[in-house]
């Protein structure tokens, strides 16, 4: 399991940025924190790597997202009682 913790730029239109926002709200992997002016916090949870670069993908493509930064990734190895963070993605 991958847990990251991203904040979105969001387009300075609100009009824009609220459709964008409830595009993401449809999304179950993630949860949304509270929006500050254009920036929203967000946790993203996915199965693995590659899920995690589609997520990825999906949010830079989406209308009414201008940025998307990474805070923080964490990989949880099932095998392993201890998650591990930054480790490298390739």
């Amino acid at each position: 399991m991958m847990t990251s913790g991203l904040v979105l730029t969001l387009n300075a239109d609100p009009a824009v940025a609220r459709q964008a926002q409830a595009l993401l709200q449809s999304r179950p992997e993630l949860t949304l924190g509270e929006c500050n002016q254009r920036w929203l916090p967000l946790v993203a949870e996915t199965p693995d790597v590659p899920a995690s670069r589609d997520l990825h993908d999906w949010l830079n493509q989406l209308p009414g997202v201008e940025f998307v930064d990474v805070v923080h990734v964490s990989f949880e190895d099932a095998e392993s009682p201890n998650p591990t963070s930054m480790e490298k993605l390739s």
